[in-house]
């Protein structure tokens, strides 16, 4: 399944599970994919790399996937921001009102299981139907 254009696309999350699993399925698509920790150096890399997308998760050691995107919000409104969490869509209704405020524009649930469903919510987010 072709994506939209390849993008440059920052994956933060502290588990390396995670990290893996993205970085491998968009990877596969031609994506230049960049890795990173913690939001702390999420926020480093982003703005040395200057992704076209991060994709970060919730709660990280440092700076959380909230406080990056805040930051990122004041800083670089051109990146655009997904952010994920292994708790269910439900709860993430809670965090979701403050991620669209940061310009995040899509919620993806953990553990990645619906490759269907990340490949539809990057691509709408880059710009590709």
């Amino acid at each position: 399944m072709l994506l939209c254009k390849m993008a440059k696309i920052l994956v933060v999350d502290d588990s390396e599970i995670s990290r893996d699993v993205i970085r491998s399925l968009l990877t596969e698509e031609g994506h230049e994919i960049l890795t990173a920790r913690d939001g702390e150096e999420g926020l480093e890399t982003a703005l040395r790399e200057n992704p076209n997308l991060i994709i970060t998760d919730h709660n990280m050691p440092r700076m959380s996937g909230l406080d990056l995107c805040r930051r990122l919000s004041e800083q670089r409104k051109d990146i655009k921001l997904i952010w994920t969490s292994a708790m269910s869509e439900y709860e993430a209704r809670e965090y979701d009102l403050a991620y669209k405020a940061t310009g995040a524009s899509a919620f993806l649930s953990k553990p990645y299981m619906d490759f269907d469903e990340i490949h539809r919510k990057i691509k709408k987010v880059l710009g590709g139907n």
